[in-house]
């Protein structure tokens, strides 16, 4: 039971590394894209950029596959990483300020917060597989160690 245990959180370990560096780059990121999201909106103004908005076709090549650790179900999120940069609104009426917040905001919410969430999910399945293993062996060892 303990080394099941060790196991799980070795693998907690090295998930939380994994998402403090994620978050640490959608920080970056999303500053990046809110920044020209808002030069666009001023040179474009809101309304107009809001209208382009809609024409943002919906992702849908997101997969999940899972693996086991230790018998706990860990998601793998997949998705197609290659990108078209051919935009959905004409280039006469629109400046580059546009462009730019499109692919950084394209980067942040699409590629890291897929992968954040993924590795949020499989730290909160082991941490739940974890507490309850040790519930288990905890009353394991009070029921197979009786005092007398």
């Amino acid at each position: 039971m303990d080394k099941k245990r060790n196991i799980l959180i070795r693998e907690m370990m090295e998930l939380i590394e994994q998402v403090k560096d994620i978050q640490s780059q959608i920080d970056v990121t999303f500053r990046a894209a809110y920044a020209a999201l808002q030069k666009a909106n001023m040179e474009l103004g809101i309304a107009f950029v809001e209208q382009v908005s809609y024409t943002v076709p919906v992702e849908n090549s997101i997969r999940i596959k899972t693996r086991s650790v230790m018998g706990t179900e860990i998601p793998l999120v997949e998705y197609d990483k290659q990108t078209t940069n051919t935009p959905t609104y004409a280039y006469y009426s629109t400046r580059m300020s546009l462009d730019e917040a499109k692919s950084r905001l394209r980067k942040g919410k699409k590629e890291l917060s897929i992968q954040l969430s993924g590795i949020e999910n499989a730290a909160i399945r082991l941490a739940a597989n974890i507490k309850k293993d040790t519930e288990t062996c905890q009353c394991s060892q009070k029921h197979h160690n009786p005092q007398i």
